[in-house]
């Protein structure tokens, strides 16, 4: 496990957060593993293309965010899966930036599983990937806020994966929304 504290710099104005959100391309699931989200995805090969052939093959990762923005703090759950799409389990409670949240919310986690089962207290949401999010991820972390200042200690495919994961986290810690409209 790793784990970067960091105070971020946001930028004055979030118009390019809102672009680089929407350029990922993301399109909001009602499920995980939704067969009409699989034709959009960037796996591209379709249901049962993913079943036969890259289900099993294709990198996951999971992300873990705690954030705090405009007098709230935020927990951010995030299983990418690239190529094809991410989970997200979160949730907000208010609080100053001078005492660290405390609550079931914000304890250490041995173990993710009961985030697989729907009626934990978080909130949830489902992305297919429908672009490759590769340069868009790239791009974020070499050239803009906050993103510029965060350092991910890790390489290709994870780079990526964590990298995505963190974006969708201050997308979502900042108010933006995240996935392209249907």
């Amino acid at each position: 496990e790793d784990f970067i504290i960091q105070s971020l710099q946001l930028p004055q104005s979030f118009d390019r957060l809102s672009f680089l959100s929407r350029s990922l391309g993301l399109l909001k699931s009602a499920t995980r593993h939704c067969h009409t989200g699989f034709s959009y995805s960037i796996a591209g090969v379709g249901l049962r293309g993913l079943a036969n052939d890259q289900l099993g093959k294709l990198p996951s990762f999971l992300v873990d965010v705690i954030s705090h923005y405009n007098g709230r703090y935020g927990r951010f759950i995030i299983l990418v899966s690239l190529g094809i799409g991410c989970t997200v389990w979160y949730n907000y409670v208010p609080g100053s930036s001078f005492t660290a949240p405390t609550g079931d919310l914000f304890a250490h986690l041995d173990s993710y599983d009961h985030f697989f089962d729907d009626s934990y207290t978080l909130n949830k949401v489902n992305f297919i990937e429908t672009v490759d999010v590769s340069d868009t991820v790239d791009s974020a972390f070499s050239k803009e806020l906050p993103f510029t200042d965060i350092s991910i200690p890790a390489s290709c495919p994870a780079l990526k994966a964590v990298g995505l994961g963190l974006m969708i986290a201050v997308f979502l810690s900042v108010g933006i929304e995240v996935a392209i409209p249907s």
